[in-house]
């Protein structure tokens, strides 16, 4: 499998992009995201066609600011125009999503197949509702292939979730994208905290400005690491 970050930064980070990544599992493409900086750096690079499914962490601005932009792109713009697909993790969040499409594409009955997450093999989410903002309903997403297995956290401020998660799993390469803050705050990880609980994985932080990360930061960024961005 394979991974690559349309965008590593956080709300205010727009040099870096909105949070977002493409996860390719067996040539199938997954979004995780679609912030307002997404979809334009999706139809720059010449990506916006190829996503097969999109997964949706929580409906934060920063997190779902181009989502109809891109629904529309697959049905209208694409080489091969089709309806687009959104895997969803839970009948209560795919209601979220539908309400959220509605003021921006109608009926968006006419533009996307709402698929629950269990038909696309080889793809799980954590719930991380409260984890986040009260009320919100948030995920975790995985994808798993063989001995291998990707964690996406979203964003969430108790990276224990992953960590309790991951102790369970048999796979032998697992690699860990979890989002980091340089402040202490309640909805997002502190990155001492998320070095504490997933430093013995192999793990990535991201949702951050590169630039102001401080000096006893232990975790990697995806900023820095060339191979994981677009």
């Amino acid at each position: 499998m394979e991974i690559v970050f349309v965008g590593t930064g956080g709300i205010f980070d727009l040099e870096f992009g909105n949070s977002s990544a493409i996860v390719t599992r067996r040539s199938r493409t997954f979004l995780i995201d679609c912030g307002p900086t997404v979809y334009p750096r999706l139809y720059s690079a010449g990506m916006a066609d190829p996503i097969d499914y999109i997964l949706v962490t929580h409906l934060h601005e920063d997190h779902v600011g181009s989502l109809s932009t891109l629904i529309l792109h697959t049905n209208l713009r694409a080489r091969e125009k089709r309806r687009a697909t959104l895997l969803y993790p839970t009948e209560e969040f795919r209601e979220d999503l539908t309400t959220l499409l509605r003021y921006c594409l109608g009926d968006p009955s006419e533009y996307v197949d709402f698929v629950p997450i269990e038909e696309a093999h080889g793809v799980g989410y954590v719930e991380t509702t409260g984890l986040h903002s009260p009320d919100c309903r948030s995920f975790a997403y995985y994808f798993v292939d063989g001995s291998e297995l990707i964690y996406f956290s979203g964003d969430v401020g108790d990276p224990g979730v992953a960590a309790r998660f991951l102790e369970s799993r048999r796979e032998e390469d697992i690699r860990v994208f979890h989002e980091l803050y340089y402040e202490r705050k309640a909805s997002h990880s502190h990155y001492s905290d998320v070095h504490e609980a997933l430093g013995h994985y192999q793990v990535y932080g991201y949702h951050v400005d590169p630039r102001r990360v401080p000096a006893d930061n232990r975790v990697p960024l995806v900023a820095h690491s060339p191979e994981l961005v677009l």
